[in-house]
């Protein structure tokens, strides 16, 4: 069995993955630009205050996809050391490093202009 996606849009932010992820409580801003062949299903979305965004994690493509345990690292943020992290299954983690590179996140619609909506984007 095979499954495809065709790509719809892409999302734009200025910062660094790094960034991105260290910013986990408080967003960063960004643009989701819709490619103008799939514009109109965007009618009527400046009444949402959020999104549901699915999307592809095309900056990982090495041996990573392989591992399926690891040590949720976003732990050590609230205080523990790494030796007291957990080892988990990577479906139980928001790491990158999994076997499909899908992401599922929620955002909060800031407007919209056109083909391209304004967001706050969590990396949860």
């Amino acid at each position: 069995m095979s499954v495809s996606f065709k790509l719809i849009g892409v999302v734009h932010v200025n910062f660094s993955d790094d960034e991105i992820r260290n910013r986990w409580d408080e967003g960063v801003e960004g643009v989701i630009e819709v490619y103008e062949e799939y514009a109109e299903g965007l009618n009527g979305i400046e009444g949402f205050s959020h999104l549901i965004v699915i999307a592809y994690l095309d900056r990982i493509f090495d041996e990573r996809r392989k591992v399926l345990r690891v040590k949720p690292k976003r732990l050590k943020m609230l205080g523990l050391n790494e030796g007291e992290l957990p080892e988990v299954g990577v479906f139980c983690t928001d790491s990158p490093h999994r076997p499909n590179p899908i992401a599922l996140t929620i955002t909060e619609l800031s407007e919209r202009k056109g083909s391209s909506s304004k967001l706050k984007i969590w990396t949860c």
